[in-house]
């Protein structure tokens, strides 16, 4: 699960990220993401964000999602 909340202080990596970074939408590296849920997850807000609505998503990984980071298994 994934929850919005608001950034207070600083920020920076822990044991689970050698990096962190804080980006506008234009500037997300789509492509670097490693974590398929992340880029969803993203994905929904940017689409929500307009309509200052954040309803609650559902989805699963489909065998696509696999083939696309994981190639194949």
């Amino acid at each position: 699960m994934i929850f919005r909340a608001e950034l207070v202080g600083g920020f920076s990596a822990g044991p689970e990220s050698t990096e962190v970074a804080l980006f506008e939408e234009h500037e997300i590296p789509w492509d670097e993401l490693a974590f398929m849920t992340i880029e969803r997850t993203l994905r929904h807000f940017y689409a929500d964000r307009p309509l200052n609505a954040f309803p609650l998503h559902i989805s699963m990984v489909t065998p696509e999602d696999r083939e696309r980071y994981f190639g194949s298994v």
